[in-house]
């Protein structure tokens, strides 16, 4: 229900979300519960996809507001599989939105620790390397580049993220998937000292 354009808002506007973030906040990591949180990033997923681009910023303003996006961080950093990919997608989908980018990127505190999970994240990519979440990642990181006010953070990005990026163990993946490609070298020009990217 959550992907019907006609329903969606409905249950945005009786805070349906709200039940999904206890099984998001939980410790435990039983079997059980894993499944029930991966099926309420599913949800949260099926929310954020959104085609009307007024439907999306209503989304984003709620998911932001409701405080999903540290719960999504979270998942992004402790995750695995299809749990990570799901709260990768959820994120970058908030990041597409000037609203999400702005909630990210006007607190130092708030982009520090998603930059922190999204390094540790390409440092995991590097050893067991994944096209598709590779390009949710770079994406989120690219976004990110674009609102980055702190010549210190770029340089830290510059020296850290774009290097691990242009690791050998990424090779195959560019060769056969130019959009990320892409992407990486858009990173590379956002970081480049006096260049002044379109967020």
């Amino acid at each position: 229900m959550a992907s019907h354009p006609e329903v969606k808002m409905g249950l945005i506007r009786a805070n349906i979300p709200y039940y999904l973030y206890p099984f998001l906040q939980a410790k435990a990591d039983d079997k059980a519960l894993a499944q029930i949180r991966l099926s309420s990033l599913a949800v949260l997923c099926a929310f954020v996809m959104c085609e009307d681009p007024v439907q999306a910023q209503s989304v984003v303003h709620f998911l932001l507001e409701s405080e999903a996006f540290p719960l999504c961080l979270s998942w992004m950093d402790k995750g695995t599989g299809r749990t990570q990919e799901l709260a990768t997608l959820i994120v970058a989908k908030i990041l597409m939105q000037e609203k999400g980018l702005h909630y990210c990127s006007s607190r130092a505190d708030r982009l520090f620790v998603t930059l922190q999970v999204l390094t540790g994240m390409v440092d995991q990519l590097a050893r067991s390397p994944s096209a598709s979440m590779l390009h949710k990642v770079v994406y989120c990181l690219v976004r990110l580049s674009a609102a980055a006010r702190s010549d210190e953070l770029t340089e830290s990005m510059r020296s850290t993220i774009t290097a691990k990026l242009r690791d050998d163990s990424f090779r195959e993946i560019y060769q056969g998937n130019p959009e990320i490609s892409s992407l990486v070298q858009q990173l590379a020009r956002n970081l480049t000292p006096g260049f002044r990217p379109n967020p």
